[in-house]
């Protein structure tokens, strides 16, 4: 993908509506694989078209289109999910499939926010597409074969790329475990 020029021109509106619509499908399914709610994914759906909208408003030259929108529509969704996760804390600590036994005391909520800081601050500095493996498998519950599928990798590359993404976390965990602090 390269950029023709620094200029923000109108895209040919023509292309665009015909990339919608050969596409809509191949992007509507990446985005409810990983969302689980419609509305969310009719969200992810137009947030990637309005990607695509404006990297071909930037001239950025797309050789498969395809595989672009798929990239950008697994990106979007883990990208909302993401944000859902993060503004329903409680839901994510105790998902409706396990009864809760007791609520978090205040002292473990903040360490568990604490830790959720500092792994997305990790996170955003790990190369993309290792980024995007690790979130659909961990924040989207993807399985690694589901994840290389739909991002048209082997396997084995995904294994690899999730592997070094957990790798890349473990001193995190490893310093939360281990601080004083986070022991009542």
């Amino acid at each position: 993908m390269e950029t023709r020029s620094s200029q923000a021109a109108l895209p040919d509106r023509p292309v665009f509506e015909r990339l919608v619509e050969e596409h809509r499908a191949l992007v509507r399914g990446v985005c409810l694989r990983v969302l689980e709610n419609l509305h969310d994914v009719e969200d992810a759906t137009q947030e990637t078209f309005m990607r695509l909208w404006n990297a071909l408003r930037r001239n950025v030259v797309i050789d498969n289109a395809g595989a672009w929108l798929r990239t950008a529509a697994a990106s979007v969704a883990v990208d909302l999910l993401r944000r859902r996760l993060l503004r329903n804390d409680d839901a994510r600590v105790w998902p409706i499939s396990q009864p809760r036994i007791e609520p978090p005391t205040p002292f473990q909520h903040a360490a568990e926010n604490e830790l959720e800081r500092d792994l997305r601050q990790a996170l955003q500095r790990f190369p993309e597409g290792q980024r995007t493996i690790f979130e659909l498998r961990h924040d989207a519950g993807m399985k690694l074969s589901e994840v290389a599928a739909l991002l048209q990798i082997s396997v084995t590359t995904a294994k690899t790329q999730f592997a070094r993404a957990c790798l890349r976390l473990q001193p995190i965990l490893r310093k939360h475990r281990a601080s004083p602090e986070n022991e009542p």
